[in-house]
């Protein structure tokens, strides 16, 4: 059985080119989307509800994650009460660029190994927040988390996920965010 996890995607309300400088903690976060596995439903926070968005982080056995530790966190950090960092975290970009020796796409991900990719970009997310088109932007962020989710998972399941190559080739790339049975650990 796995222990319950959240996996989580966030919006901001600017871009590096707004901000003039490639540092992510000097973004501000538009809206948070979570999917949470305890209870099976996912929702997304906007600035007033980053209480209780604390409350089920803080909860969870696991943060999954599509590059919070380079991404995500450092937006995060200044609107907690406390430093994600210190969250248990999966972050699937992480484990994959750690294989790849580069850095993967998250779309590149999704759709070489489900099917389907992202409904837009970071750049489109932006626009949104600022046209205040709320519930296309929460779409298109809970979307996001749908995707991680369904990798999360599709990794868990098969040991590996897919990730188109240069050269047309679908390349199947060893999950290492599933656990080693405790087992296995013993030889």
């Amino acid at each position: 059985m796995h222990h319950p996890y959240v996996v989580l995607d966030l919006e901001t309300k600017q871009s590096f080119q707004d901000v003039r400088a490639f540092d992510p903690s000097r973004l501000t976060v538009s809206v948070v989307g979570l999917y949470d596995a305890a209870v099976g439903s996912e929702r997304a926070y906007r600035a007033e509800e980053f209480l209780e968005l604390e409350q089920v982080l803080r909860r969870a056995h696991r943060v999954v994650g599509f590059n919070l530790l380079g991404f995500d966190y450092a937006v995060l950090k200044p609107v907690l009460s406390f430093d994600p960092y210190t969250l248990p975290t999966i972050d699937l970009f992480d484990h994959l660029q750690r294989v790849l020796g580069f850095r993967p796409k998250l779309d590149d991900v999704a759709r070489a190994t489900l099917g389907r990719g992202k409904s837009g970009n970071g750049l489109d997310a932006i626009r949104l927040y600022q046209e205040g088109n709320w519930d296309a932007l929460i779409r298109y962020c809970l979307d996001d988390v749908r995707l991680t989710t369904d990798l999360y998972e599709y990794g868990l399941q098969h040991g590996q996920v897919k990730f188109p190559m240069r050269d047309g080739t679908i390349a199947d790339v060893k999950a290492t965010w599933v656990p080693v049975p405790e087992q296995a650990r013993m030889f």
